[in-house]
């Protein structure tokens, strides 16, 4: 359907297609990448989500969040239009069973050489402060990320071959060209302060660039973001508290999944350094968790958190870095809240806040260590509404 045959080049150095000893090729595509190339590009033909797919999706997503206790969602690394148009239509048709606040995911090709402070001052004002929306659904704030020609996730030569699929984003829901330059992401970063908008990245290299805009236009205490934290220094987490950023995790990956490589990476002395959650809490660095969707549990961070065991090697990860359980529940909801300036009236039960609460199979207090990762919800509640029930 594809097209593919022997004379097919793989469309990025990433990208393999496997020929057996007589040059034939078995049907086997691998890739060196987290975000799909082949997809995008060779397998066109295949087939791809529609827009009813991705509605239907997002509605049993949500339930299968809810089915573990969560009630508020954030997406660090932005939303395309394809999947504001899902969130839209299934808004239109039954109420949300999770809350949703999401950063806008530019599609910066489409853009040509206008300057950034001239977007983002006239149709990108809607980014700006909270952003636009409500309790069940708020659109704000902007992805950023430079690029990096070492590293396939932010290559400018594979996230244009991603991008070429514009405006379908396959699994993702983000755009694959929302990656610039680093001179260019600069100028961006200067004019989304310049206007009021928050900007949220994944990557520790961009810290630095955080600190240089504020040289120009201060950002302490915006809530700027780092997303999907792995080694951080001493210096950085100072100079984290210093801006007044959050910080979200990613200890399924950080952790749980390549702690004990991590561990032989950072050498002798180095092992704080490694998803160093006490330290930032330690520091006064409001910390939150993510979960990737691997898996969708929120309770497998709030266990790593705690645990912090590697998955293979059972080695435990730094455990001078480990969290209390009292902790590991604050940054699972009060600073969820804070995160997206909702610490008013959501993130805890108290009231003249929203009613949105959990009934869990075990006290996350109590339970046996090694069992906070298996929590479900008995039913959860959002708006005082019962939208998941075992």
């Amino acid at each position: 359907m594809c097209n593919i045959d022997e004379q097919t080049a793989p469309p990025a150095p990433t990208v393999t297609l496997e020929k057996d000893d007589r040059g034939q090729l078995t049907g086997i595509i691998t890739e060196q990448t987290f975000m799909s190339v082949a997809e995008l590009t060779l397998l066109g033909g295949a087939g791809r989500f529609s827009h009813q797919d991705r509605v239907a999706a997002l509605q049993r997503s949500m339930q299968a969040y809810a089915s573990f206790g969560t009630t508020s969602v954030f997406e660090g690394h932005g939303a395309a239009g394809e999947l504001l148009k899902a969130y839209y239509a299934l808004k239109e048709q039954t109420p949300f069973s999770v809350r949703v606040n999401l950063l806008f995911s530019p599609s910066w090709t489409h853009f040509g050489n206008i300057p950034p402070e001239t977007l983002l001052g006239t149709w990108g004002a809607w980014l700006g402060q909270h952003g636009i929306g409500d309790d069940d659904l708020r659109v704000g704030g902007l992805y950023v990320c430079a690029e990096d020609e070492a590293d396939a996730n932010r290559s400018p030569i594979e996230n244009a071959l991603r991008a070429s699929a514009t405006p379908y984003t396959s699994w993702a829901g983000f755009h694959y060209d929302a990656s610039l330059p680093r001179d260019k992401v600069k100028k961006l970063l200067v004019a989304a302060a310049s206007n009021g908008i928050r900007c949220a990245a994944m990557t520790p290299d961009m810290l630095e660039m955080f600190v240089e805009v504020n040289n120009i236009v201060p950002i302490t205490d915006r809530r700027w973001i780092i997303g999907h934290i792995s080694v951080l220094t001493h210096d950085d987490i100072a100079t984290m508290r210093k801006l007044g950023l959050v910080v979200s995790t990613h200890t399924n990956r950080y952790i749980w999944r390549t702690g004990a490589k991590m561990l032989k990476d950072a050498g002798p002395g180095g092992e704080n350094t490694i998803s160093p959650l006490a330290s930032l809490i330690k520091a006064g660095v409001p910390v939150t968790f993510g979960t990737d969707n691997v898996p969708v549990s929120l309770f497998y961070p709030i266990w790593q958190s705690i645990v912090r065991k590697d998955l293979t090697t059972g080695e435990v990860i730094a455990p001078a870095q480990k969290l209390s359980r009292k902790q590991a529940l604050r940054a699972a909801t009060m600073n969820g809240a804070y995160l997206t300036f909702e610490e008013n009236h959501k993130g805890s039960i108290e009231p003249g806040k929203l009613a949105d609460f959990v009934c869990l199979s075990d006290d996350l207090m109590t339970v046996e260590e090694d069992c906070i990762k298996d929590i479900v919800a008995e039913f959860t509640v959002v708006g005082g509404r019962t939208v998941f029930k075992r």
